[in-house]
């Protein structure tokens, strides 16, 4: 790249597509979230009906459940705001948001090039290192809900033809 102008366009442009795949993250929960609320409703519905559960009957239940609801707390995991960011930024909103207007215009309007490619650079690895938690989150969530799959079938099943 031939300037800081260049240099600070193209890291604009990182930081756009880092917070979209933030965004893309949440967005995501939707179906994972869904599952898991049609299955706890499933179990919750052929239970309904108070009866003795014993043996495979219960086990199957308490196995769907536990991926189920270890599914869920990661999907929380993943929609906690996570506010880090660089002390002095000049473009994050949690830093920007605790100074006084006046002082932050000043600041904004004193800041060269440098500092805004910095700033800039700053925001891409901290939202970067973001986005990689909340995927993270999202992968065991689909892990622990694909591992209840069975045992909620099993469970429906037994349900079913007892």
């Amino acid at each position: 790249m031939k300037d800081d102008s260049e240099r600070i366009k193209y890291a604009q442009w990182v930081l756009e597509r880092t917070l979209a795949a933030i965004g893309a993250a949440e967005v995501k929960l939707s179906v994972i979230i869904t599952l898991n609320l049609a299955m706890l409703a499933g179990l919750g519905g052929a239970f309904i009906p108070v009866q003795v559960i014993q043996g495979l009957h219960l086990l199957f239940p308490i196995e769907a459940s536990i991926g189920i609801f270890a599914s869920l707390i990661c999907c929380a995991l993943v929609l906690i705001p996570r506010l880090q960011g660089s002390e002095r930024s000049i473009i994050f909103f949690g830093r920007v948001g605790k100074r006084p207007q006046k002082d932050y215009f000043t600041e904004f309007t004193q800041a060269g090039e440098d500092a805004i490619l910095n700033d800039l650079i700053a925001q891409i690895h901290i939202n970067s290192q973001i986005a990689c938690k909340k995927y993270n989150w999202i992968r065991t969530s689909m892990i622990c809900s694909l591992l209840s799959i069975l045992p909620w079938f099993l469970s429906m099943a037994t349900t079913i033809y007892k």
